[in-house]
């Protein structure tokens, strides 16, 4: 039987408004610094030391990454993980707003993770275009005939609320309507994720341009369901038409690889809220992560809260209703909330950081305490106070875009590695306070590769 791969499932949530397609198009190009992990190029082609974030260093990610003994599940699987005793990946879920959509983060911390954890394969991925100037790494998508619902019209709520495992799905009603996804990296399994429901339709699915399954979703009643496909390991496109005998919705596709390693899912949605994630059905989304089984889910969050003016204490209870419910739909996860990146706002003295975002980031803190979470601090990673402004304003190539809300790439790559070496500072630490976890057992050949040797004494 084929062995799972570890995928680190971060359920990140990010916020902001508008997408961040002003930083760099296309698919980011990166080198290997001396720790293993991925650092970014820039537009001429040369790593830039002022974008390249410290390899890991136990001593130091503390000042970032608070609350770290609520990672034990996740550091104890990734132990098992690099000794070869895990049978399956590791699923990270990123749940985010624009800071997340575009990948541009998430994508550098998913190839530094996988770097040292090893590639389980992409994880996650949208089938087709959700929304106009979508991108994510290592992808080319489009769509004709469909459309996507994500239940927020002009900020108004509608719909049932069953929108996938990102919130976001893809409809279609009319015979022709296509839409695909070219993946430019290897995976040998595909779950196709969609709703079945009464009068459902049918999709004829193309693999490479070739008819490989059809797929009907007519059922008694409204339920996620997962239609699986193994290939070759190789990139291919993947693609779905509609047979016009029903409505359809879509949500995406899981990519898996035989060999275990690191998934990382991106999900962000452009201006999300946590208040607007309370808006998916609960029954929907247990059907969802159930069949995910996420190992982390990272909550990025609090950017639109920063700019909105709804009081601080309704973020603070929509955040603890979030996290509570995502946890009881997937109870065997660790969770991360990430607070938000700095933002500038205009004052007599120039630039300064809005004064909101420290509220949100203190919120977001009282929230993984009360919730036994991680928390990790993006604003204190930056730099603190006026952190955005000199990130735009003093930094060559620039950090961040003069909306001073988005960052540029090579500011998302920046903090995106950060994150992952920060992670693996972390667990570094954790397997020097659980050495039982890292010594093999009894069956075992040898320490295993990687693993500190263990002085003898009493």
């Amino acid at each position: 039987m084929r062995r799972r791969c570890l995928s680190l499932s971060l359920a990140i949530v990010a916020a902001c408004g508008a997408d961040a397609r002003g930083a760099r198009a296309g698919l980011p190009h990166h080198a290997t610094n001396d720790a293993g992990v991925s650092s970014p190029i820039t537009d001429a082609g040369v790593s830039d030391a002022s974008t390249t974030p410290p390899p890991p260093d136990p001593a130091t990610y503390a000042a970032r990454l608070e609350g770290a003994e609520h990672l034990d599940a996740l550091f104890s699987d990734l132990t098992k993980l690099e000794r070869g005793k895990l049978e399956r990946d590791i699923r990270i879920l990123q749940y985010g707003d624009s800071h997340t959509a575009a990948d541009m983060q998430t994508g550098p911390m998913r190839r530094a993770l996988q770097q040292v954890y090893g590639d389980g394969g992409r994880g996650f991925v949208p089938i087709g275009t959700p929304w106009k100037h979508f991108r994510q790494e290592g992808m080319l998508t489009d769509k004709k005939g469909w459309t996507w619902e994500r239940g927020l019209e002009k900020r108004k709520y509608v719909g049932d609320g069953m929108y996938g495992l990102g919130g976001i799905s893809l409809i279609a009603t009319k015979a022709g309507s296509s839409a695909w996804s070219d993946i430019k990296v290897p995976f040998s399994r595909v779950d196709i994720a969609y709703l079945e429901r009464p009068g459902g339709g049918s999709v004829d699915v193309l693999i490479d341009g070739v008819k490989t399954a059809k797929i009907a979703t007519k059922g008694p009643a409204p339920v996620s369901r997962f239609h699986r496909i193994t290939l070759d390991e190789k990139p291919h496109r993947i693609e779905i038409v509609a047979r016009g005998d029903g409505p359809l919705r879509f949500y995406g596709a899981v990519l898996d690889r035989a060999a275990n390693g690191i998934q990382l899912d991106d999900l962000g949605i452009n201006g999300q809220r946590a208040m607007d994630s309370l808006r998916w059905d609960p029954s929907h989304l247990i059907e969802q992560l159930h069949f995910r089984e996420p190992d982390l889910l990272i909550f990025a969050l609090g950017t639109n809260e920063s700019i909105d003016e709804f009081p601080i204490a309704a973020h603070e209870a929509a955040f603890n209703k979030l996290v509570e419910r995502m946890r009881r739909s997937a109870p065997n996860a660790s969770c991360l909330l990430v607070g938000p990146p700095d933002r500038a706002a205009a004052s007599p003295n120039g630039r300064v950081s809005a004064p909101r975002v420290v509220e949100i980031v203190e919120m977001e803190r009282r929230v993984a305490i009360e919730q036994k979470c991680a928390f990790y601090n993006e604003y204190a990673a930056m730099g603190g106070e006026g952190s955005m402004a000199r990130w735009v304003e003093s930094e060559v190539p620039p950090l961040a875009q003069r909306d001073y809300i988005h960052l540029s790439f090579p500011g998302y790559a920046r903090m995106g590695v950060m994150l992952a070496n920060d992670l693996v500072a972390a667990h570094k630490t954790w397997k020097s306070e659980h050495p039982q976890a890292v010594l093999p057992s009894s069956t075992d050949g040898g320490i295993p590769d990687g693993a500190p040797a263990q002085d003898a004494g009493p």
